[in-house]
């Protein structure tokens, strides 16, 4: 869902950059290190399980967006969970305060589409043939 409602951003004229959670504080950590991280933070800032400092880094990201860009974030854990992934409670409330202040949320129940086509893919090599 969130890739295709990119796609009709990008459609519409628009930029709409695809970065996953590794992605994104992975091309923070250089900067960080040579000390250009807050003009790249702006640089992502215009689109757009962790340690401590990858956390902060996300953290970081979604307070730069906040009340300024649209941000689509996906997870396949419920918030109550998201303390596990981002091993900071302060984070993590820091974020979900951002996040959720003007959020729509699509809570989406049901099998992963991926697993079933492999379920599928397998009962059909193991089908007797007739």
């Amino acid at each position: 869902m969130s890739i295709a409602l990119g796609y009709e951003v990008v459609k519409a004229g628009y930029k709409a950059p695809f970065l996953t959670t590794q992605e994104l504080t992975s091309q923070l950590y250089a900067p960080f290190a040579d000390a250009t991280f807050q003009r790249e933070l702006e640089r992502l800032g215009k689109y757009l399980s962790l340690d401590k400092t990858a956390s902060s880094h996300f953290f970081q990201v979604v307070n730069q967006a906040y009340e300024r860009q649209s941000v689509i974030i996906t997870s396949n854990r419920p918030f109550q969970e998201w303390s596990g992934v981002f091993h900071d409670a302060v984070i993590v409330t820091a974020i979900l305060d951002r996040v959720l202040h003007h959020a729509h949320i699509f809570n989406i129940k049901g099998d992963s589409y991926r697993l079933r086509e492999y379920m599928q893919a397998e009962e059909k090599k193991v089908m007797p043939l007739s």
